[in-house]
């Protein structure tokens, strides 16, 4: 099998909203500690540009996981 050529990662706000974006960029060679991104993007719940900070893996979705939509019919 091929060797994985990206890597994901993905921008967590810094506001406490738990909006993110995810994205995916050319695998790094060796393993540099390096600076961990930060950019100013538009956050939906707060309504502004918030700071992001990049993240090793998003967050996992629960396996009982039901939409409010769902779960109220």
């Amino acid at each position: 099998m091929a060797k994985v050529k990206y890597e994901s990662y993905y921008l967590a706000s810094t506001s406490g909203s738990g909006h993110f974006y995810t994205k995916r960029r050319p695998q790094k060679k060796g393993k540099g500690g390096g600076t961990k991104l930060e950019v100013l993007k538009f956050d939906p719940f707060e309504g502004a540009h918030v700071k992001y900070v990049e993240k090793k893996d998003p967050p996992k979705r629960a396996k009982n996981y039901t939409p409010k939509t769902q779960a109220a019919a």
